[in-house]
């Protein structure tokens, strides 16, 4: 599920303007919001956020180690699964397209005033670099 729903119950998560946060939280022991806030503002440095809770820091560390977020595929990435793509033709691409789908490092041809594939593609762990995947919407 999604970060914040699983963490509503346990605790109270910020993201935002590094400055902004420090000054929140205080940026000396004379306006800290709470006794010892004001030394994170120190931390506060490039890409961060803060979370408040109560769970244990082992069950916090374990969840964020093991979370992973499922993502497209961009340019250079390695084919995770074996991906078959069959000789014939593309319904979806017009004769226009085919240009393009070639340059992307497709084997394509014209046929029957289609795109077809031209061979048997098999895509197995091997970083397959496509520049642009509008087109395969």
């Amino acid at each position: 599920g999604d970060d914040r729903v699983v963490w509503r119950s346990k605790g109270q998560g910020w993201i935002g303007k590094n400055k902004v946060m420090a000054v929140a939280l205080g940026r000396s022991v004379e306006d800290e919001a709470r006794p010892n806030l004001a030394q994170l503002s120190n931390h506060l440095v490039g890409d961060c956020g803060l979370l408040f809770t109560n769970s244990s820091e082992e069950d916090t560390l374990t969840y964020f180690r093991d979370y992973e977020v499922k993502d497209y595929a961009r340019s250079g990435a390695e084919a995770t699964e074996r991906v078959m793509v069959p000789k014939g033709p593309i319904p979806q691409f017009a004769h226009s397209m085919e240009p393009y789908v070639r340059k992307l490092g497709l084997p394509t041809v014209l046929r029957e005033g289609g795109v077809w594939f031209a061979v048997l593609l098999c895509i197995v762990n091997i970083p397959f670099v496509i520049g642009s995947v509008m087109m395969l919407d």
